[in-house]
């Protein structure tokens, strides 16, 4: 039933989004939208979703309309499509000449282009010709395949349908800096281009750190006795794989055997490398792994809504959030699953639906089921279910990983890995109080959910002035008052009400143009900001917050992307990629440890992956585990973001 519901969903996902064929239909004399909509047995809607220069009930004045079609039928001319990223500082002219079509063309197949203005966030949707799979394999195989492997360090390369300035910097080693020094008049890629290419910095660069570490190594030499792993070597010394490497070149190729010399660097021990931030436990993992590591996943997939064959399911599953939610964090946990197995890592995932509505459902699949194996579980999603699952394990010491709340209660079993709002509000404090200056006027809103908030700054900082409402509503007079106009002024927007967020930013924008300089600030981003904040409005204030995720500024890298898309047919969102990055490092804590997850604790350095970063730690004076690994994340004036700490 699991497998069903999950192929309605990412069927539904394919034909609402982005596995959608297109067609051009030529207009005939006579006909209407309702008269084309049933040639091609689709909704009206689509149609005039796609062709916002249509009325619904008028006539249609175009020569040509785009039709969304499952199957492209025989003698219809296809319409392909490319999904292009807009960068900073391009506008529709300068996109629409790079593709060689209009700039009316760009906002038909982009109709909130008729809404709003073009943003850097935006994901365009380009008609494209795309050369056939002989000449693709013909172009790649016979040019960019020979230049890739040749040994000449100035090439160039030609650029393919879909490739962008990541894959190509990627494929050839260098940053896409480099790439874009290279070729100042290319501002954006199009299939055809040649774009020059300069591994020989980058080649240089690295041999003289790799050699440069080497000769600063202290090392002892080490007789390899027999049955010892690489693995073994490798968390008894506590170094990373690729400096035991560095200074045996020979175990890359011939691999570990009895009576082998090594050199072993005995300077420091750590899981870090040089002038690294996070702990990569992939370096360490025994590649001889033999005991299996046993995973439960406890998800609101709501299943038996589904079995009435009366019901239409794919409506159903568009309006259950929770059970769409529950699909996409548990296919980003097979990802890590299926990740873990390519690295010889066994693990065997359960998956159990505790419906999200009835009572009595945990219960019975821990009457149901043998746990007595499983090493770890990772869900609920609800803070409620978390609670029921806990009081059925209350007698073991598997532990319960909550995915996505940070519950308001603790537990000797429960792992939080979503750092709390108190943890948030010590990271912007912190950061403040380090670099705060007497050229800083610090200014903050707060209101009755901010009451702890305000109760730290004010112990923090003693000239800290608060904004107070003299009405119902926030004025700009309540804020004016506050500020400084011969200082940096800092504001901290600590309120989760949606009202007073608009209209203090909105405020702010105001009085910058009034020549207040002012930055902004807030311990609690919610989506709102994201929403329906303006980014011109959040980059203009250099908007500072705090996340657990860094979706935001750095999403999940293009080849997991395609490779989620290539399974399921769509991309991944942000529950995909929260469920591979908590899946994944908690299978290389389990795999490190010996299925020991406590000895993962109190790490000189978090882990990191896609989205999500890890420290975890036992709680001092209650039960339990938490993670308190943030991202503290600064919009640029150029719209762009940045991790600064």
């Amino acid at each position: 039933m699991m497998n069903f519901l999950i192929g309605i969903f990412f069927l539904s996902l394919t034909q609402f989004s982005l596995a959608q064929e297109y067609v051009a239909h030529p207009v005939q004399e006579g006909e209407t939208i309702s008269s084309i909509a049933k040639k091609y047995n689709i909704q009206e809607s689509a149609i005039l979703n796609l062709n916002p220069d249509v009325k619904k009930g008028k006539e249609i004045n175009v020569p040509k309309l785009i039709i969304p079609v499952k199957k492209v039928p025989e003698g219809a001319k296809k319409v392909d499509f490319t999904l292009y990223d807009v960068s900073p500082k391009e506008t529709l002219y300068s996109i629409s000449r790079s593709f060689g079509i209009s700039i009316d063309e760009v906002k038909k197949y982009n109709p909130y282009l008729y809404e709003r203005e073009l943003d850097m966030n935006d994901e365009l949707r380009i008609p494209v010709t795309k050369l056939s799979e002989n000449e693709e394999e013909h172009i790649t195989k016979n040019f960019n395949q020979s230049v890739t492997n040749s040994s000449f360090s100035k090439l160039k390369h030609l650029v393919l349908p879909k490739e962008t300035k990541f894959s190509i910097a990627k494929k050839y080693g260098i940053t896409i800096a480099e790439l874009d020094s290279l070729n100042p008049d290319i501002e954006t890629l199009q299939a055809g281009q040649f774009v020059n290419i300069d591994r020989s910095k980058n080649k240089k660069e690295k041999g003289e750190i790799e050699k440069a570490d080497i000769r600063k190594e202290e090392i002892k030499y080490y007789v390899v006795p027999r049955r010892e792993s690489l693995a073994s070597i490798l968390k008894k010394n506590e170094f990373s794989r690729e400096r035991l490497e560095a200074l045996n070149p020979a175990l890359r190729y011939g691999g570990l055997s009895e009576g082998m010399v090594l050199k072993l660097p005995t300077k420091r021990k750590s899981l870090l490398l040089p002038g690294e931030k996070s702990i990569n436990l992939e370096n360490f993992i025994d590649k001889d792994i033999t005991e299996e590591i046993n995973l439960s996943l406890l998800l609101p997939f709501n299943l038996k809504a589904f079995e009435n064959d009366s019901i239409d399911k794919e409506l159903l599953l568009r309006r259950s959030q929770l059970t769409r939610i529950a699909i996409d964090f548990y296919t980003g946990v097979e990802m890590a699953v299926d990740s873990a197995k390519a690295k010889n890592i066994p693990v065997n995932l359960q998956v159990h639906d505790i419906e999200q509505r009835n009572a009595g459902k945990i219960e019975s699949v821990f009457n149901g089921n043998s746990f007595s194996s499983t090493h770890a579980f990772i869900g609920p999603l609800l803070e409620s279910q978390i609670q029921m699952v806990l009081n059925e394990i209350d007698n073991q010491e598997t532990l319960l990983f909550s995915p996505l709340v940070n519950p308001d209660f603790f537990h000797k079993n429960l792992v939080k890995t979503v750092p709390s709002n108190d943890l948030k509000q010590e990271v912007i404090i912190t950061y403040i109080d380090s670099i705060i200056s007497d050229e800083i006027n610090l200014v903050a809103l707060t209101d009755s959910t901010g009451l702890e908030m305000r109760d730290k700054l004010k112990y923090t900082f003693q000239d800290v002035k608060f904004v107070e409402l003299t009405e119902d509503y926030l004025q700009k007079d309540d804020i004016k008052p506050k500020l400084n106009k011969n200082k940096m002024n800092w504001f901290l927007l600590e309120t989760t009400n949606y009202g007073k967020i608009e209209t203090a930013i909105a405020n702010l924008i105001s009085l910058q143009k009034e020549d207040y300089n002012i930055r902004l600030f807030t311990s609690n981003r919610s989506s709102f900001f994201e929403d329906e904040i303006s980014n011109a409005y959040l980059s203009s204030l250099n908007f500072t917050f705090v996340s657990a995720s860094k979706e935001l500024i750095q999403p999940a890298p293009e080849s997991f992307s395609e490779a989620y898309k290539e399974k399921h047919g769509y991309y991944p969102n942000r529950f995909v990629v929260r469920g591979f990055d908590l899946a994944y490092d908690l299978i290389l804590r389990l795999a490190y440890s010996e299925n020991n997850f406590q000895k993962t604790l109190d790490l000189e350095a978090q882990t990191e992956y896609f989205e999500s970063k890890f420290n975890y730690h036992a709680f001092d004076l209650s039960e339990g585990y938490y993670n308190d690994s943030l991202f503290l994340i600064q919009y640029l004036d150029n719209l762009e973001t940045e991790v600064i700490d």
